[in-house]
């Protein structure tokens, strides 16, 4: 198995630096959060994601984030992942 330390990786909010901060506000369904309204507009994703994919109003895909919770560096990474997707895809849940 490779080592993950000999790689590095851009930010996942490279392009979303200077947003205001998402809200913590749950969905009426308790478990989701209410993301910020980005006027309708689709991610690139929906046009290049891999085929195979529905896009249907029953996605074809769910996000999990795993990391370790023990390293400061993966903790900042996955926080940062998890903003972006709420960024790019607030259509998701």
């Amino acid at each position: 198995m490779s080592d993950p330390f000999l790689y590095s990786y851009p930010s996942p909010l490279e392009g979303y630096e200077n947003l205001p901060p998402l809200p913590n506000e749950l969905n009426d369904d308790g478990k989701s959060f209410k993301n910020p309204d980005n006027g309708g507009v689709l991610s690139k994703s929906y046009q290049r994601f891999t085929s195979g994919i529905t896009n249907g109003r029953r996605a074809g895909f769910d996000v999990h984030i795993y990391y370790h919770t023990n390293s400061a560096e993966q903790t900042q990474y996955a926080k940062a992942l998890w903003e972006r997707i709420r960024r790019e895809f607030p259509e998701l849940r």
